[in-house]
């Protein structure tokens, strides 16, 4: 039972030919941080490309003293800190 499972899932992420897939993460947060960590450690199979909108990694875990918007207009989604001061 685990053996076949294993192969099967090893051939959905191999072409035919021997190329490596493109991946793209969206997202530079915990999940995606994550994600390009394993994937990038089968560089053999995967080629990939990461998209964060924000200057640095982080996500919602990362500090800022914004609240609601950023001063380029675009939505803070962590309220975490918005009662710390």
């Amino acid at each position: 039972m685990g053996g076949t499972e294993n192969n099967s899932s090893n051939k959905r992420f191999s072409n035919d030919n021997g190329q490596r897939q493109r991946v793209c993460i969206i997202g530079a947060g915990a999940a995606g941080l994550c994600a390009l960590r394993h994937l990038s450690m089968r560089s053999d199979r995967f080629i990939l490309t990461a998209f964060e909108q924000d200057d640095n990694v982080g996500g919602t875990w990362k500090f800022t003293e914004h609240v609601g918007t950023t001063p380029d207009g675009l939505p803070v989604h962590s309220s975490m800190y918005k009662n710390l001061q």
